[in-house]
């Protein structure tokens, strides 16, 4: 009888430890694959540098999981550097593109801002990460 109890315990714990596993594993998948495009270089290969703001808020619009979430015509984005902030750009638009992260607190927001010249077309971008707790 004690042997029984013995490897019914056994069996419980690792069928506990694949179940938090599994779970692990599960929180951590964003379905919208998103975050492979969290590098500069990931996007500036979607987006290269000279595409029309036009063609940017197209190819935002094609992904199902982005969404603009700000922009503005009169002036580029604010950047920080090691000492100082720059304005990327003359105009801009920031979408949020996807969040990611192993639990459900602790997740990590990715940001995109594009700068585009006063002509329209894309001067620069930039990928930003924050912390969603």
């Amino acid at each position: 009888m004690v042997r029984n109890k013995s490897k019914i315990i056994k069996a419980l714990t690792i069928g506990l430890v694949i179940a938090f596993l599994l779970l692990g594993v599960v929180l951590n998948v964003d379905i919208s694959q998103s975050h492979l495009f969290t590098t500069r270089s990931a996007v500036l290969q979607i987006t290269p540098i000279g595409t029309s703001i036009y063609d940017v808020r197209d190819i935002i619009d094609d992904y199902e999981h982005w969404r603009i979430s700000s922009g503005s015509n009169e002036r580029g984005f604010r950047r920080a550097t090691l000492t100082d902030f720059v304005i990327i750009g003359d105009e801009f638009i920031r979408a949020n593109v996807t969040r990611y992260g192993p639990f459900i607190f602790n997740r990590v927001g990715v940001h995109i801002f594009w700068g585009f010249d006063s002509y329209g077309n894309l001067t620069d971008v930039y990928v930003q990460r924050m912390i969603l707790s």
